[in-house]
């Protein structure tokens, strides 16, 4: 089965360089919005039978907005979150460094083997790729045949490609076409 995973697009929070994982819960920019619209262009050429996208508000607006293309029907799932990153939400990557040091930067130079936000009150990898596992495997077996559009989170998504055995590397606004299961 054929799978599209996506990131939603930009918000004000990322433009700062502020982690939002779950607890930040705003929409999109105003370049977030165009944003969207272009990658909805981009994914015109697809004939997308559903989208199930996070129920954060910046992956619901993505998918809200690229569903004025497709029409369908539109699923928002929890399970398909950003990663919690507990008490680092809210901090840019310079205010994590200072308040808590290289080890709580660490995690995100690991991102694509292991990391874990559980010491701050978030998740680890094998939390977010479970969630995401079940989500991703849940639709699948609803749709078959069908082409499924997921949209999510940076951290989400990117765990689960490399949970997949596909190489990590959606962009903001990005997306990736994948065979699941893995041929």
């Amino acid at each position: 089965m054929k799978i599209i995973l996506s990131r939603h697009t930009t918000t004000d929070c990322n433009e700062k360089g502020i982690m939002q994982g779950q607890s930040i819960n705003h929409g999109l920019s105003h370049k977030g919005e165009e944003e969207a619209l272009s990658l909805a262009n981009k994914l015109k050429e697809f004939k997308v039978d559903k989208i199930i996208c996070s129920d954060l508000e910046r992956a619901l607006q993505t998918s809200e907005i690229i569903n004025r293309i497709f029409t369908t029907s539109l699923i928002s799932d929890k399970r398909l979150r950003e990663c919690s990153f507990g008490d680092l939400e809210g901090l840019t990557l310079d205010e994590v460094g200072m308040k808590y040091g290289e080890e709580a930067l660490s995690n995100w130079k690991t991102w694509d083997k292991t990391y874990d936000f559980k010491k701050y009150g978030g998740e680890n990898r094998d939390e977010v790729l479970s969630r995401h596992l079940q989500a991703i495997k849940e639709y699948a077996e609803k749709e078959r045949g069908g082409l499924l559009l997921m949209i999510g989170h940076g951290g989400g998504m990117n765990t689960l490609l490399s949970g997949l055995g596909y190489e990590m590397g959606i962009e903001q606004g990005g997306y990736r076409l994948i065979d699941y299961p893995k041929q």
